[in-house]
């Protein structure tokens, strides 16, 4: 991300009232029923539902800023792990 695009989510998210983490968030929400226009009310209503989200919201937030990668060690360790316990017969 160039630092213009930085600043420009910044503003977006100071508009809206939210952190910028939480930008990828509303995303995805709005992603998610692309069928639907996106008018004010809804936006509203995504907001409100961001914002009552809390935890969850800021945990979705931080699964976002993990990156792919972070996936990918975890099916390495599961991977190992299995491999692991099939050398023990089926012991950890």
């Amino acid at each position: 991300m160039t630092p213009p695009d930085a600043a420009r989510l910044a503003a977006l998210a100071r508009r809206l009232g939210v952190a910028p983490r939480l930008l990828p968030v509303l995303a995805g929400r709005v992603a998610a029923d692309a069928d639907s226009a996106l008018d004010a009310a809804r936006l509203r209503a995504e907001l409100e539902r961001l914002r009552a989200a809390g935890a969850a919201a800021e945990g979705a937030a931080a699964l976002f800023r993990l990156g792919y990668a972070a996936y990918a060690i975890d099916d390495i360790d599961r991977a190992l792990d299995a491999v692991w316990t099939d050398l023990r017969g089926g012991e950890r």
